[in-house]
């Protein structure tokens, strides 16, 4: 088995059997392919709305230090998806630097983007605006579906954040 059948069957709405694979592979695998595993299992949970026990997962290979950019981005969506928003920014954080180092930047509209969103919910207002701006440096249409809000643009976001200065 290997990560294209994973994906096949969570496509296919088969979580279950998918999990099973995954466990079976856990069970019997190399340390060095455990971080592969745990991001297949991650995918899997999140497909399945499970984003506690991805985000389980995802923590778990950066633990281990195989860490990606992707795999920053993603533990930091699960994060955003469970309303951790403190934990949420420092990944993207995180992610904004490695990236900036390693000259990688596919990412920063979104990673600026949902950042604004958790420093928004963590009453940062001021930051929250600064990272925003940035995302539209990057992206002038970005837009990005949020947890509970559905897909949300610069504009959107701007109003709710100056509406919550607004309130203190």
């Amino acid at each position: 088995m290997n990560n294209e059948t994973i994906k096949l069957l969570v496509k296919e709405n088969k979580y279950d059997e998918a999990l099973s694979v995954c466990k079976a592979m856990l069970e019997y695998c190399d340390l060095n392919d455990r971080p592969e595993i745990l991001r297949m299992r991650a995918y899997t949970y999140s497909h399945m709305g499970d984003y506690l026990r991805a985000l389980t997962d995802r923590e778990e290979v950066l633990q281990l230090g195989e860490c990606t950019l992707k795999d920053l981005y993603l533990t930091a969506d699960n994060a955003l998806n469970l309303g951790e928003f403190k934990l949420a920014s420092s990944v993207l954080k995180d992610l904004l630097e490695l990236g900036a180092k390693q000259n990688e930047h596919w990412f920063d509209s979104a990673a600026y983007f949902e950042l604004s969103y958790a420093q928004m919910e963590l009453g940062n207002y001021k930051e929250s605006l600064t990272n925003l701006e940035k995302a539209i440096d990057v992206e002038p249409n970005c837009a990005m579906p949020l947890p509970s809000q559905g897909m949300v643009g610069y504009e959107k976001l701007k109003r709710e954040i100056t509406r919550r200065m607004n309130k203190l």
